[in-house]
């Protein structure tokens, strides 16, 4: 296999892959299960690493939702081990010639250039690369997931060096991450994520919940003259159809109800606004 980057032509030789190592390689893509993009994707992946272990981490990404991709994918890679590479297919435009390889934590991640990973990592990274695209290489840019980043992710799988192909960068296009405001004893959050179980996921971590709460008493205000006053570990700490805050396992705050949808029944959206009082 011949990868071209606009740099110079590399033989990759994948014919001792199986004697080497097994890679993991796992998809955040909004690309959806109704047509045969995902199955294309994986057969590229099979005939170039036949022996990957190939996971999928959400393909019913929202399409073109750069923030849930990079909520979902980041709340869940540090859960794989180092040496995992992740291909992102979020909101990949065909009009765009730049591509990314983020290095963190002995993780690689092969995406677009749009946004994505200034919100995953917010400037803390070990090591970023740019792929130049040259020439004629519109199969590329109409289906990068699929025609570049495979190929990529098999270089770095048969411990391709990155200098080789990629030029070293520490530009990435920015985008502003919607953040909690702290006003004196007081949290603004607000709602990034609805789940498959209709949980409102809150920008709110534990870690900021504790340091401003510091053990004092609380309501998180949900709407209107309704608030929450207690946080739960576990969804059955309250009866069935009763509201509950609780932390999970991405360590975010989360409005839910018991075996039914909070989002659904409270009015509660992506952009919601929630304000957590301590007193």
């Amino acid at each position: 296999m011949k990868l071209n980057y606009g740099f110079e032509i590399i033989d990759v030789n994948l014919g001792n892959f199986s004697r080497q190592a097994m890679a993991i390689i796992t998809l955040t893509t909004d690309l959806g299960h109704k047509d045969f993009y995902i199955a294309a994707v994986k057969a590229k992946l099979i005939e170039s690493i036949p022996e990957a272990n190939i996971i999928d981490v959400s393909h019913v990404i929202e399409p073109f939702n750069i923030i849930e991709g990079a909520f979902i994918l980041g709340a869940v890679f540090e859960e794989f081990p180092p040496g995992t590479i992740h291909l992102v297919g979020v909101h990949t435009s065909i009009k765009s010639k730049r591509h990314l390889i983020v290095k963190k934590a002995d993780h690689y991640f092969i995406g677009p250039d749009n946004g994505i990973f200034s919100l995953m990592f917010k400037g803390d990274y070990d090591e970023l690369f740019e792929m130049i695209i040259e020439g004629d290489t519109d199969a590329m840019f109409s289906f990068p997931l699929k025609e570049l980043y495979v190929k990529l992710a098999a270089f770095i799988a048969t411990g391709g060096a990155l200098d080789g192909i990629c030029e070293k960068t520490t530009q990435m296009h920015e985008l502003m991450a919607v953040n909690p405001i702290r006003r004196g004893n007081m949290i603004q959050g607000s709602v990034i994520h609805i789940d498959n179980y209709g949980n409102a996921i809150i920008n709110v971590t534990l870690d900021l919940f504790t340091q401003v709460g510091n053990g004092f008493p609380f309501r998180i205000h949900y709407r209107r003259k309704e608030f929450i006053d207690y946080i739960c570990t576990d969804y059955a700490d309250v009866p069935e159809g009763e509201v509950l805050a609780i932390f999970g396992d991405a360590g975010y705050l989360q409005i839910a109800i018991n075996k039914d949808k909070a989002a659904d029944l409270l009015g509660l959206s992506k952009g919601t606004q929630i304000q957590i009082e301590f007193i």
